[in-house]
């Protein structure tokens, strides 16, 4: 399937804000609360929280109906074990395996049996994004042929996520909602991403969203749904602008999402560890500079040094398509 410039672009956008809250998180708690004292850093952790995953699960959606139709419903759930559930597996044991390593110099020092736990039933860390993006791909195979009972259904779920028994239940309930918004929406967003005024919504959407938190307006699950969507279309309409731009790396990086997603962790960590506990380095600058590059750039370099030297499964296990095609 042809690439899209302007989700690749959203997808870089995104995954760069995500690491950029990753490394934050793990200063504040590094550092006990130091960091987000910052202005700058206190706002700009929370505004991207309003939509970060959302955005993903919403792009994500996008494609999924013409993903189905071209493949099948075998080899889309056979595609989606290798490059969803591989890669959640062993992310999951690979990080947690080096977290357990080095609990003495973790934020939160955890067990095996806690790990292998979490890999079933707990998601470990940042791996619940895949774990629930699978479970979407699965339903939406049984009932996506029905796409107002899956608005309904969706809209029902994010409405009552805040009564989940735990917080694996309320992120799968209060996230299936923008994976259907996208899966709905393809033909429209390619409509309005191609309006010439499009990419100038997100100053005014960034604005808004300041707003919230400046102002920190709460209000219930539909101004939070309004807030999270104003995010999604900030981040789309960024992307829109940044097609005049050279931003021939943002788009590298969206094309890559999935593999600095699932390994950024790692090096923003022991990034932390290495300033922190080695070079004895204070400055939290310094820290969000390198943590955040690292998080994004290493990955990048292990993807492409996996696959020139022809092995791809540390991001994918791949099966010829001779022997899944029936």
């Amino acid at each position: 399937m042809q690439r899209i410039e302007w989700v690749d672009t959203s997808k870089g956008i995104g995954i760069a804000l995500i690491v950029y809250l990753h490394v934050i998180n793990g200063l504040d708690t590094t550092f006990t609360g130091m960091v987000t004292d910052k202005a700058f850093f206190y706002y700009s952790q929370h505004m991207i929280r309003v939509f970060h995953m959302p955005l993903f699960f919403f792009l994500s959606g996008l494609f999924v109906n013409r993903s189905i139709t071209r493949r099948g419903k075998k080899n889309f759930i056979i595609n989606k074990l290798q490059t969803i559930s591989w890669p959640y597996v062993l992310w999951s044991f690979l990080q947690g395996s080096i977290h357990i390593m080095f609990s003495s110099y973790a934020n939160k020092p955890i067990d095996f049996s806690q790990l292998l736990y979490s890999i079933f039933f707990d998601p470990y860390q940042q791996f619940w994004f895949l774990y629930v993006l699978f479970l979407y791909f699965i339903v939406h195979i049984i009932i996506g042929k029905w796409p107002v009972f899956s608005i309904i259904l969706a809209f029902i779920m994010y409405i009552y996520s805040s009564y989940a028994p735990n917080i694996l239940i309320d992120r799968i309930m209060s996230h299936y909602i923008f994976f259907i918004a996208g899966s709905i929406s393809f033909n429209f967003m390619l409509n309005i991403i191609s309006h010439k005024m499009f990419k100038y919504y997100s100053v005014f959407l960034l604005f808004f969203i300041l707003a919230k938190l400046i102002f920190r307006i709460e209000g219930n699950a539909i101004t939070c749904l309004l807030f999270t969507f104003a995010g999604i279309t900030m981040i789309l309409s960024m992307a829109q602008w940044c097609k005049e731009k050279n931003t021939f790396m943002i788009q590298r990086l969206g094309a890559m999402s999935l593999q600095i997603f699932a390994a950024h962790m790692l090096f923003v960590a022991g990034t932390r560890i290495l300033l922190h506990y080695v070079l004895k380095i204070d400055t939290i600058l310094i820290y969000v500079v390198l943590g955040t590059l690292s998080g994004l750039l290493i990955p990048y370099v292990l993807f492409v040094i996996t696959n020139r030297i022809g092995f791809p499964y540390l991001f994918a296990f791949k099966i010829p398509e001779s022997r899944i095609t029936p």
